[in-house]
Formats: C-alpha cells, sequence, structure tokens
C-alpha cells in the first residue's frame, strides 16, 4: 500500500512538472500580472484532472523507484515548456509584428505598459496584442492546450526519454512558421508605409525648402489609423486561424 501511494505521488508531481511548465511561457495564464498562487492553484487543479488519464497511458514500470528523479523532472518540465512555447512563440511574432505596425504609420515613439508583459510597448500594439489575447480565450484555445498536454502522455509518457535534436527541430520549425505568419499579417502596413515614406522622400527632394515631413506626419497618421481600422478584423480572423493551424502542426 505505501508503495502504491509513493507511485502515485511521483507520477503527480512530474505531471505537476509537465503542467507547470507549459503554463509558465503560456501566453495570458503565464503573465506576470496574475498572481502565482493562482497559477499554483490552476496547475495543482489540471494535474489533478489529467492524473487519471496519465495513470491509464504511461508504460508500466518507468516509474520505479530507482530512476533519476533529477532527469525525469528535468524531462517532464521540458516537455511541457515545449507545448507552451508552440503558443508563445506565435504570441511573440505578433508582438514583434505590431511593434513594426506601430513604428510604420508613426507610433511607434508612443510607449506605454503592456497588458500581458512588464516590458513598455506601444499604444498600437497594446490594443492589437490585447485584442488577440483576447480572442485567443474566445477561442477556447486553452481547452486545445489542455487536449494538447493529455495527448503528449500518449507520444512521450511519464519517464519516457526525449530528443534532443527532435525539440530543437520543432522549435525551428514552429519560430519559422509563427514568423511568417505574423510577416503576412502585417504585409498591409509595410506596404502602407514604404508607400508613404517613398512619396514623402520625393516630395522632399522636389521641395527641399519645405519641411514636407512635418507637413505630412497627420495625414500619414490618419492614414495608419484608417489601415487599421479597416484591416483589425481580417488581421485578428487570421490570427485565429493561423494559431490553430500551427498548433496542429
Amino acid at each position: 500500500m505505501a508503495l502504491i501511494v509513493q507511485q502515485l505521488g511521483l507520477e503527480f508531481f512530474l505531471v505537476l512538472c509537465r503542467i507547470g511548465g507549459c503554463l509558465m511561457i503560456l501566453p495570458g495564464i503565464g503573465s506576470a500580472r496574475i498572481p502565482p498562487r493562482v497559477r499554483m492553484l490552476l496547475v495543482i487543479a489540471l494535474a489533478a484532472a489529467i492524473l487519471p488519464s496519465v495513470t491509464t497511458i504511461a508504460v508500466g514500470g518507468t516509474m520505479d523507484g530507482d530512476g533519476n528523479l533529477l532527469r525525469l523532472i528535468a524531462t517532464e518540465t521540458m516537455i511541457g515548456i515545449i507545448i507552451g512555447f508552440s503558443v508563445r512563440i506565435v504570441v511573440a511574432a505578433l508582438e514583434f509584428i505590431t511593434s513594426a505596425i506601430a513604428m510604420t504609420i508613426g507610433y511607434g515613439g508612443m510607449l506605454g505598459p503592456a497588458v500581458a508583459e512588464a516590458d513598455p510597448q506601444a499604444s498600437l500594439g497594446t490594443f492589437i496584442s490585447l485584442s488577440a489575447l483576447t480572442l485567443m480565450f474566445t477561442l477556447n484555445f486553452h481547452h486545445a492546450v489542455i487536449a494538447s498536454l493529455v495527448q503528449s502522455y500518449q507520444i512521450l509518457p511519464l519517464g519516457g526519454d526525449l530528443s534532443a535534436e527532435a525539440v530543437l527541430t520543432r522549435a525551428n520549425n514552429m519560430a519559422t512558421d509563427a514568423f511568417l505568419m505574423a510577416l503576412r499579417l502585417g504585409t498591409p502596413f509595410l506596404a502602407y508605409g514604404i508607400i508613404v515614406n517613398l512619396s514623402v522622400g520625393l516630395v522632399n527632394k522636389l521641395t527641399p525648402q519645405i519641411p514636407v515631413y512635418f507637413m505630412s506626419l497627420p495625414a500619414v497618421l490618419l492614414g495608419g489609423l484608417l489601415l487599421t481600422a479597416a484591416t483589425i478584423g481580417p488581421l485578428l480572423s487570421q490570427f485565429g486561424a493561423g494559431l490553430f493551424d500551427l498548433m496542429a502542426h
């Protein structure tokens, strides 16, 4: 009986490591603005809910008392980080492109507190990032993350080995796909910035005695706001579709 309780306690602790590693870097839930006590209670609740599925999936004999506990803890935590990284890298790519968008249309200099992170961010970028984060929870992306955690025990059961080559390959593929998706989302704004700067530069060359740049700045800002209002809906919908496509792969 004592051996069974010890085995179950070790399994529960390792499930905590995998779920905690995932939620540690997961957007929204892993934010510094969420109290650590709330995150800890969420990890414990998810571990208790997932544990029955894990014990039926885990290969017998892998959780023996002679195993290397430190190796198991590191492996389970790394698996959770990889799952959370699959979502985190998409949000990081979106934050990158929103900063580029704000800079392109002239709002990059007005920095303010970010919603999900501690670093300052442009107000326009904060607005888009907050809208994307709200959309993610509206589309129940956290349910998809929990399902991925449960399914991960079918591929990598407790006590299994983790291939460093597979981890690096997946991280590289996820980063590449995420930043390509973010670049597609920001294409209208990048094209707008190129056209506007070329036009302003050409007019400035034709009339060097007139401060064209300062005179055109209100029009550039207005055009950027109108472009944002026209494209914010398709941008967020494409982001939501791209997020679930990347998670599915």
